[in-house]
This record gives structure tokens, C-alpha cells and sequence, in this order.
């Protein structure tokens, strides 16, 4: 199972946010992540890598600004990382204009995240699905297991969870309501109940059987002693 944009940006201990692009962007694959902060960055980066940067060389540039964004779309890569609060405190307006307007990922990443900690994400997610999955897993428990500890636990639930698979999640109470929902429910599920399980029959105990009467007599006679006894 290839890494994808929204496996990266949904780990939230690297505080990373995804600030342009649509919800297809966060199905792109990511072959890899590269901090590079001179010109012309996509010399050094392949398709579907993802360029990391705080912007150091684009400071009063907004045609540096645009030309980045599309020097990344020309190249196939994956998105932008910009580190805030470094050398800007926010995203550049011509860097966030040109991004929205075709639609390529950008997100930010927080003062407090090294770019090591996402390029070591990237390398051992792509060297081991299986850590990916590990720590995704854990990523999402952790997640569920803070919503029930909320004032309100059902509507926490219900949206951290809608929030994790990306649709729309309905809870039901018991008499078939909608209890709370993070996007629309179905309207067919609205209007009946839903059916409780039947239990099933309860089978009676097998009756016991009356000894069966043997057609046969039994009787019986005192014998003498020194007599013979003949069964026939």
C-alpha cells in the first residue's frame, strides 16, 4: 500500500496542515521528502517527492513565489511544505494564490517540527508499510480514546471518526433516531427502525423415555431343594 499526502499530513504530532489543494490531493503518493532552499529545487527531486521549505530565498518575491508552485506542478511533485514562522510567519500571499489557483498541495508545517522528523517519517513509512500501519493505528486509537474522554463523548467519537475516513458517520439510538452524525444520513435508514435480532426458538429438553413394558411374564415358584431349574 503506497504512502499517501493525507497519510503524511494526518500525523498530528508533526503539526503539519494542508492549506491549498482538494480532497483528491491527499491521494497522491509520496516516493519521498527533501528540504531544499535554492533555485530552480526541482533539479534535485523526482515525481511525486514532496519539497520542503521555509522560503528563505523568496522573501519581497512574489514572482519567486509563483514560479515555485509551478515549477512543482511542471515536475509532477506530490506538494509544497512550508515551514512558518521561521523566515515567514505565515504563508506568502503569491505562493498560497498561485497554489489555490491550480489546485497544488501546500501545507504548513509547524515552528516546532524539524524537517528531519517528516523526511525520517517518509523514509521509514516507505521502507515498512507495516510501521506506517503500526503507527497510523496507534495514531488513531489514541484519537478515539481522547473523544470518549470528552464532555461529550458520542459527538466527539462520531466526528474524530468522521474526520479519519473521510464520510459521513451516523449514530443511531436504539429506537432507529439519529442520535448525532457528522454529514447527512441516509434517508432510507431515517425512516424505518433498524430491526433488532430475533432470538432464536428455544428448543424444549428431549422428554425422558418410560421404561418400554416387556411383553414377557415373569413368575415365579419356591423350588425344592436338590430340584432341577429348566429354562425354555
Amino acid at each position: 500500500m503506497p504512502l499517501t499526502l493525507g497519510d503524511l499530513v494526518k500525523q498530528e504530532d508533526l503539526g503539519l496542515k494542508l492549506v491549498a489543494g482538494t480532497s483528491a490531493s491527499l491521494r497522491r503518493s509520496v516516493a519521498g521528502a527533501h528540504a531544499i532552499e535554492i533555485a530552480n529545487p526541482t533539479r534535485w527531486l523526482d515525481k511525486h517527492w514532496v519539497l520542503l521549505t521555509t522560503g528563505i530565498r523568496l522573501r519581497g518575491d512574489a514572482a519567486a513565489q509563483r514560479a515555485l508552485v509551478a515549477e512543482a506542478a511542471e515536475k509532477s511533485l506530490t506538494a509544497i511544505g512550508f515551514g512558518i514562522e521561521v523566515i515567514f510567519r505565515s504563508v506568502p500571499a503569491a505562493l498560497l494564490d498561485e497554489a489555490e489557483r491550480r489546485s497544488f498541495p501546500l501545507f504548513t508545517i509547524a515552528p516546532e517540527t524539524p524537517f528531519r522528523e517528516i523526511i525520517g517519517f517518509v523514509d521509514r513509512s516507505l521502507a515498512s508499510d507495516d510501521f506506517r500501519v503500526l503507527r497510523r493505528r496507534v495514531t488513531i486509537e489514541s484519537s478515539l480514546a481522547e473523544a470518549m474522554a470528552s464532555e461529550n463523548p458520542e459527538e466527539a467519537l462520531v466526528r474524530r471518526l468522521g474526520s479519519l475516513v473521510e464520510a459521513s458517520v451516523v449514530l443511531y439510538s436504539l429506537d432507529g433516531r439519529v442520535a448525532t452524525s457528522v454529514g447527512a444520513a441516509p434517508r432510507e435508514a431515517r425512516r424505518r427502525s433498524p430491526r433488532r435480532p430475533s432470538l432464536p426458538t428455544p428448543i424444549p429438553p428431549p422428554r425422558a423415555r418410560s421404561p418400554s413394558r416387556s411383553r414377557a411374564r415373569a413368575t415365579s415358584a419356591p423350588i425344592a431343594a436338590g430340584s432341577s431349574v429348566s429354562i425354555g
